[in-house]
């Protein structure tokens, strides 16, 4: 399809043409799905992100303004798309382990400079997404997640630093882990490019 071609179809489409907007991503989607696989690896996540990549673009088809080519703006929405994947399933990684396994977070929090460059880098930037995270948690809760994970305390132990009950520690530690989640997914979205973070 000549580019004169794609124009006149992101037009039609943009005026709601579902024809249009059919045939613009039958032409795009395979693209979108290899550049996935060669992102995420694996086949099922790179299908779902080629979902959401298009389900993205539909809905933000009107405001394409055409400063970049149309599959241009298709692969920085994949890229950005594919790289929330790799927060997300990292980020929850994590968490689980520090859910089961006190003081997991000093494995990347102070990464060892002898380490794989890429997995230092890695480490030191969710450490310091976690910092900014952990701003909005109380004091309680910040205070029991610190006991916990950094420090290593046991339940019965951070309740009686902070004389509380254990039943309340759970609790506070259950909510600061649900808030860090959310702070992270928030921070993982106010890093993305504008124009495809949708």
């Amino acid at each position: 399809m000549a580019n004169s071609d794609e124009q006149v179809l992101l037009g039609r489409a943009k005026n709601g043409d579902r024809l249009a907007l059919k045939a613009l991503v039958e032409r795009h989607q395979n693209d979108v799905f290899y550049l996935a696989l060669g992102l995420l690896g694996q086949r099922s996540e790179a299908e779902d992100a080629m979902q959401e990549v298009m389900i993205k673009a539909i809905k933000a088809l009107p405001r394409f303004r055409g400063d970049s080519g149309f599959a241009t703006w298709l692969y920085r929405i994949t890229h950005n798309t594919c790289l929330d994947h790799i927060r997300r399933q990292r980020w929850s990684q994590v968490t689980e382990s520090m859910d089961e396994n006190p003081g997991m977070a000093e494995h990347w929090a102070t990464p060892d400079p002898a380490d794989d460059p890429g997995r230092v880098t890695a480490s030191a930037e969710l450490g310091r997404e976690l910092m900014a995270a952990m701003d909005t948690l109380t004091p309680a809760e910040r205070s029991v997640f610190v006991l916990r994970q950094f420090q290593e305390l046991s339940t019965r132990e951070t309740a009686e630093v902070l004389s509380r009950a254990e039943g309340s520690v759970k609790n506070l530690l259950f909510r600061a882990m649900r808030k860090l989640r959310e702070a992270m997914a928030e921070f993982d979205d106010s890093t993305g490019h504008r124009e495809a973070s949708l």
